[in-house]
């Protein structure tokens, strides 16, 4: 991001050869110096009343990211990156990176689902998100998601769903495998956040599984 700056000399010297040509010079200069690496500490020192007001002046408001996001850092995030995902909106890269700066992590698109009709399947896409330990899942998250998806996505791409990843970490002592530890699938309704993960018995550590190491994961895909 490069400003612009036109002559700023009075009409009335702008037509000596000597002045002109330093304006000129001077113009060239500023016009070289890429403002988006500034931008960072300008968007983390402002006040969060002055957000709202960057995110318009960066395109970035309701489905572009700012109406995403659930926090100050989150909305920081986007407005700070708003023009490198505008360079790259239409590809899977910005899709990507635009979930990252709402907390959605490690995303894999999928692309090509075949549905049966070979004339429009290779337009399918879907994605697979981590969840992480701070991302919350209710029926407003998931269709905002859905929106920013699609606000990243090329046009001619169809979205053809969103699933969740959430890896449980366990310490276990592999020499005791007699504790039952047990995991009940939360209602898609309420807050899948991590505190809404607990054993219930679901999930039996009694050998026959053998645990290798202390921190075993536990991946539960959500559809």
């Amino acid at each position: 991001m490069s400003q612009t700056n036109e002559n700023i000399l009075a009409d009335s010297i702008a037509g000596v050869p000597h002045l002109a040509a330093f304006d000129a010079m001077a113009a060239a200069r500023m016009n070289a110096i890429e403002l988006e690496a500034l931008l960072v500490y300008v968007i983390d020192s402002v006040s969060s009343t002055a957000l709202p007001t960057l995110a318009n002046q960066f395109d970035v408001e309701g489905f572009v990211g700012y109406g995403v996001a659930t926090n100050d850092a989150q909305r920081r995030d986007i407005i700070k990156r708003a023009i490198e995902l505008k360079r790259y909106m239409g590809t899977v890269f910005a899709i990507k990176e635009a979930m990252k700066t709402v907390g959605y992590t490690d995303a894999i698109l999928t692309e090509g689902i075949d549905l049966g009709n070979p004339s429009i399947d290779w337009a399918r896409f879907s994605v697979n998100s981590e969840l992480g330990d701070t991302v919350g899942l209710d029926g407003v998250s998931q269709s905002n998601l859905a929106n920013l998806i699609r606000e990243y996505k090329n046009v001619r791409s169809f979205l053809e769903g969103i699933s969740y990843s959430v890896a449980i970490v366990d310490s276990i002592d592999p020499l005791n495998d007699d504790l039952n530890i047990k995991y009940q699938a939360p209602d898609l309704d309420e807050d899948l956040g991590h505190k809404s993960f607990f054993y219930d018995g679901t999930f039996t550590y009694n050998g026959a599984k053998q645990y290798l190491e202390s921190n075993d994961s536990l991946i539960i895909n959500i559809s």
